[in-house]
């Protein structure tokens, strides 16, 4: 009844936000960076806010939204983590991601999942769940990611094409968002060099 509680104040608290821009990212591996990475040169233009280390369930992040999310912030990052079907399609349902990012799919909780087309639904749901004016970032160099790109049909977008390391294609998808959302390459520039700065 509490976790039913929260959730419920958490969904009515984002309702109050219509013009807060709401990031999913989701994948087996590489989830975390690419928020942090995205929280960091988004906050070059915009206030931002994102859900802490392990904040990643239902709990987590409908906490984030009752104890941190005010009318300040302008984009709210949120790293989804699945461990069923149906699991990334419920956080949604809480934060109504507009943009959603897909940082690549592997065999990782197999054993939860039952099966790889399960772990490929499951992270898709992140996709599904956005609106006909939203927008999906899929990690090129996974080819999981490629089939899904393949089958969306709102506005899509590889990234990390041309990249060379795990890093780097992290990197490649918050500057591939940034983009997206109107930012100068200078504004990119400053937020990846605080990045390097930090490694």
């Amino acid at each position: 009844i509490l976790r039913n509680r929260i959730i419920k104040a958490a969904k009515e608290k984002i309702a109050l936000y219509p013009n807060l821009l709401v990031i999913g990212v989701t994948g087996s591996y590489g989830k975390t960076s690419t928020k942090e990475f995205l929280a960091e040169i988004l906050s070059e233009k915009f206030r931002v806010l994102k859900t802490k280390e392990h904040q990643n369930s239902e709990i987590g992040i409908a906490q984030c939204v009752l104890d941190e999310l005010s009318s300040h912030h302008q984009i709210f990052i949120v790293e989804m983590g699945a461990y069923n079907r149906g699991g990334i399609r419920m956080l949604c349902d809480i934060v109504k991601p507009k943009i959603g990012v897909l940082t690549g799919i592997n065999e990782q909780h197999l054993a939860t999942f039952g099966s790889q087309e399960n772990i490929i639904k499951a992270k898709y749901e992140l996709i599904e769940s956005l609106p006909h004016d939203g927008a999906a970032f899929f990690n090129a160099k996974n080819k999981y990611c490629l089939e899904l790109f393949g089958k969306t049909i709102i506005k899509k977008k590889l990234y990390a094409e041309g990249t060379a390391s795990a890093y780097d294609e992290n990197l490649a998808g918050a500057k591939a968002v940034a983009e997206f959302l109107g930012m100068s390459q200078e504004e990119i520039e400053r937020g990846v060099k605080k990045i390097e700065s930090q490694q």
